[in-house]
């Protein structure tokens, strides 16, 4: 087709702007596409093309009106052929072919739809996200911030508030309104404990097509109304330990009537758990990880500290989404296991030894009633004796029996026979250093004792 007849079909399109109807505009686009490719005139190695039947020209019948509005606004047509030079062929084509880009835009744009989104769901606040769509799904931005939204919510389940009517704005910042996305808080709605599979249908009335207002009606996907956490229930595998022992703590995440708590059971995920020793500041503090599983955490360990009758055990857990939880519990603490041996000199001379933990806490639990004891001096080489009397008092190769009472026992070592012993060889009332050792417990301490061979009052 040679130029001065597409000049002929593009002269027609002015002339449609005399008498604009629909089917017409059809018609000339039909024409266009049949009368195309032609060599560009500015570039005769490119081509002018309309094409209808393809899907990137998106081309749609049922958008006519809109093509026809795009056409009627563009500048003033030529409507002669003879009036269109050479070097407007190809921006005139450009023009008539935009109009369908133009129309398809002004389409696009209209207010088509509502949609509504369960943005979060508790107990006391359900968090709607109602948004205005446009005919291409995308925020509809054609109403200004003083139109009002009417929404009526109700819920398939049972609750402790009736629902309402609410009006609700855009949603708001510091410099602009995001047009066509509305967010709700329903705290009308509250329900008694965790529901499953809540629908709700939103009744939206607001601004129509055409700027009437209509009502829409739109149904959520069914949802879960959760609970937040308000205090943990701690448990623990014994009610009595010693220190050093390994607690096991079961958690369970809680909320309701503290008479009647119920277990968050739709909790799954893990949170850093601080296990305050005694509840004070002065106390330590453990961190723990807990792993949740339908609201409970278990397997939580950590060493017993100081003993205690009533040791409270505080638990927290911090969260950027339930705030800061909270559960307590009570535990008896003994002191644990001998680790060291302490001696010391009594007034009369004798000596006192406390078996304590490694917190240097007297055991208080540890009575045996005969512990062997063996003094021998420091680098001192005095024989050794298998013979042993069943008695406080050492024998010449310092072997005692002694009997504990709450951690502690004496050694009677003035006037035994041991210190006569050790008379015959460094001299009575000299200083030597004695190693006492708990035999059968392989705890040995050091003390500084002046040798005594008269018992007091003797």
């Amino acid at each position: 087709m040679n130029t001065e007849n597409l000049k002929v079909i593009l002269a027609k399109f002015g002339e449609f702007k005399e008498d604009p109807k629909e089917n017409d505009l059809w018609a000339l686009l039909i024409e266009l596409d049949l009368a195309t490719p032609v060599a560009s005139v500015e570039d005769p190695k490119k081509a002018l093309d309309l094409d209808l039947e393809d899907p990137e020209t998106g081309f749609d019948p049922n958008k006519l009106p809109f093509y026809k509005d795009a056409l009627l606004g563009l500048e003033e047509l030529p409507d002669k052929a003879e009036d269109i030079d050479d070097d407007d062929v190809d921006e005139l084509f450009g023009q008539i072919v935009g109009i369908i880009d133009a129309g398809n835009s002004e389409y696009d744009g209209l207010f088509d739809r509502w949609t509504v989104e369960v943005q979060s769901a508790y107990l006391n606040e359900i968090v709607f996200v109602i948004k205005a769509l446009n005919k291409a799904g995308k925020a509809y931005d054609g109403w200004d911030d003083d139109s009002d939204i009417t929404v009526n919510v109700e819920v398939d389940a049972e609750i402790e508030k009736d629902s309402g009517n609410i009006t609700v704005e855009p949603l708001m910042d510091d410099e602009s309104w995001i047009q066509g996305v509305w967010t709700v808080t329903w705290a009308q709605i509250e329900f008694a404990e965790i529901t499953e599979d809540v629908v709700a249908t939103l009744t939206i009335t607001g601004p129509g097509k055409e700027g009437e207002d209509i009502e829409y009606v739109a149904e959520t996907e069914p949802f879960l109304v959760d609970a937040k956490p308000t205090r943990i229930k701690v448990e623990a595998d014994g009610q009595t330990y010693r220190s050093g022992e390994t607690i096991s703590l079961t958690l369970t995440l809680q909320y309701g009537d503290a008479d009647e708590p119920q277990t968050v059971y739709t909790y799954e995920g893990s949170h850093v758990v601080m296990i305050n020793w005694g509840g004070d500041s002065e106390s330590p503090v453990y961190n723990r990880k807990a792993t949740f599983a339908d609201g409970v955490a278990d397997g939580i360990e950590f060493e017993a500290w100081k003993k205690g009758e009533e040791v409270t055990l505080v638990v927290t857990i911090v969260s950027d989404e339930w705030g800061t939880v909270t559960g307590n519990l009570e535990i008896s603490v003994e002191a644990g296991d001998p680790e060291t041996l302490d001696a010391k000199v009594k007034d009369d001379g004798d000596i006192l030894i406390t078996v304590e933990d490694k917190l240097g806490q007297v055991v208080d639990w540890f009575e045996p009633e005969q512990a062997k004891v063996q003094l021998r001096v420091k680098s001192s080489a005095l024989a050794q004796s298998e013979a042993a009397p069943s008695s406080a008092k050492p024998g010449v190769d310092g072997v005692a029996y002694v009997k504990f009472v709450e951690g502690s026992a004496t050694i009677e070592v003035v006037g035994s026979a041991f210190a006569k012993e050790l008379a015959s060889e460094f001299g009575d009332g000299e200083e030597v250093t004695l190693i006492v050792e708990l035999v059968d417990y392989g705890l040995e301490t050091e003390i500084e004792w002046t040798i005594t061979t008269e018992e007091p009052g003797v």
